[in-house]
């Protein structure tokens, strides 16, 4: 299971099950940091090509009990899953909201890549309003 595959399996559990971003079960919309410019652009067309409009990531407060019930609660056994140190590896700001829409998802990148280059190629992340909806798009 790829990043955006397991990405793609939170958004759609979220959609059916209505959940609440704000609340304690430690999901809500999260920017991803990456190690190069390749893999930030990599990862952004694979997003597109899953009419992804939102990443997810695990929230700083979850326990480790309360993510094996998470991926429990949307079919995805522990084997398939990112470990916590993985997960640690690619977010960044535990403050940041990033929604990648097919209208945004340009404009996006090319405020990481400014960043990017005002910090000296290290790619960073960028908040977005935290009211922000969680849905799956039509088409990139």
């Amino acid at each position: 299971m790829t990043d955006v595959e397991f990405i793609a399996n939170l958004i759609e559990s979220i959609g059916r099950d209505g959940i609440d971003l704000e609340q304690p079960h430690g999901l809500e919309l999260g920017a991803i940091g990456f190690p190069d410019e390749v893999s930030a652009r990599v990862f952004a067309t694979d997003c597109e090509a899953q009419s992804l409009t939102a990443l997810v990531r695990r929230g700083s407060l979850l326990s480790d009990a309360q993510w094996e019930e998470l991926l429990e609660e949307v079919g995805i056994c522990e084997e398939e899953a990112p470990s916590r140190e993985e997960l640690r590896g690619w977010t960044v700001d535990a403050a940041a909201n990033l929604v990648l829409r097919p209208d945004t998802i340009g404009a996006t990148w090319d405020c990481l890549a400014k960043r990017a280059k005002e910090l000296g190629g290290h790619l960073c992340s960028i908040s977005f309003p935290k009211n922000a909806k969680v849905r799956r798009g039509t088409a990139p």
